[in-house]
């Protein structure tokens, strides 16, 4: 008697992981136009597997405390190693505004796999509302503040030192 037989084909998943922001994100109260900063996010795989492909968690910039797509990119950083399940990473992610960006004041907002490339078994809980921002454009006025000094006569050719200081009295 034959005992075997070929049923249908059985394809084995792992467990999904569930990335979430446990704490974060927190950045400066101030930031000028153009200026870089960090700003920090705490993430953990809160799923049954662990994560499966290299993910991003992106900062941005948003007017309200939704993630669509009026937010701003402001940063991102790459996570490529597997987080296992239960296992968190704290992140300082470097930020940089656009000289572009509107005046006013904003949030920051934190998403992990903010590019859909993980799996998960739960995908409302990627983001995060962190503190106020306020977004200003602080310029440099610079002055002479002492005014040049140098030699009384010059040669043609000759290679002089001229002395002067200046100074900000700008804000930025």
């Amino acid at each position: 008697a034959n005992n075997a037989r070929v049923g249908n084909p059985v394809q084995l998943v792992s467990p999904p992981s569930d990335l979430a922001i446990t704490s974060g994100p927190t950045g400066i109260a101030e930031v000028n136009l153009s200026a870089g900063t960090t700003v920090a996010v705490d993430i953990e795989n809160q799923g049954t597997g662990p994560t499966t492909n290299v993910f991003n968690v992106g900062i941005y910039l948003s007017a309200d405390s939704v993630f669509d797509t009026t937010d701003v990119s402001v940063g991102t950083n790459t996570v490529s190693d597997p987080l296992p399940v239960g296992a968190s990473r704290s992140l300082q992610i470097s930020v940089t505004i656009p000289q572009s960006h509107t005046l006013g004041t904003f949030q920051w907002l934190a998403v992990v796999d903010d590019t859909g490339t993980e799996t998960e078994s739960n995908e409302a809980n990627n983001s995060a509302v962190g503190n106020t921002v306020e977004v200003v454009e602080k310029l440099a006025d610079l002055i002479i503040s002492v005014p040049p000094s140098g030699p009384n006569g010059v040669f043609r050719q000759g290679t002089y030192t001229v002395n002067t200081q200046i100074r900000n009295q700008g804000t930025g």
